[in-house]
């Protein structure tokens, strides 16, 4: 499994998020679970994917018939909002549970970004993208884009391109916690 970035895209100029080559590692341990397994008594077994997704709709269905719907929640990571499927049929997929509790890594970690694009521009997705290439002074406030990737400002590679921001000019950063 060979992992690398395009050094001619226009974008990524060949930056690769650690995240995407750490994913062969995953991939090739040899402790990875590669079929089902299901519970039975104190221990698992592996099983065939359909008898474990009847399973698991059978749990989901009982939950909902003794318990409501509100009794189950959904967590949405953050590649639905990068994957087409995800955000269209997906959707209507998971609205079929009938469950208030739905949350993502936006209501768990973007809600700042998104309130701050509210307050900013009028709207929460309405996100600025900086223009890094040509930035002389660039303050950041609450933020480590070195942690974060620049995901949000769709700049990745942060750690040459504050580099090359320092060069020209300066970086202000404004945490008020200490990294």
């Amino acid at each position: 499994l060979l992992l690398s970035g395009d050094p001619d895209d226009a974008m990524s100029r060949g930056y690769v998020c650690s995240k995407v080559i750490a994913i062969r590692d995953l991939h090739q341990d040899p402790s990875r679970l590669r079929r089902p397994l299901v519970r039975e008594g104190t221990g698992f077994r592996e099983a065939e994917w359909d008898e474990a997704l009847t399973i698991a709709a059978e749990g989901l269905s009982r939950v909902r018939r003794e318990h409501g719907s509100d009794a189950l929640a959904i967590y949405q990571g953050n590649p639905s909002a990068h994957n087409l499927d995800l955000m269209t049929v997906g959707q209507a997929v998971l609205r079929s549970f009938g469950t208030k509790n739905l949350y993502s890594a936006s209501s768990t970690d973007q809600s700042p970004q998104m309130m701050a694009a509210y307050e900013l521009f009028g709207h929460p997705v309405l996100m600025p993208v900086p223009d890094l290439e040509r930035t002389e002074l660039f303050v950041i406030f609450g933020a480590n884009p070195l942690v974060s990737y620049g995901r949000l400002m769709t700049a990745p590679d942060m750690k040459t391109r504050l580099a090359a921001i320092y060069a020209r000019g300066k970086v202000i950063a404004f945490e008020p916690r200490r990294t």
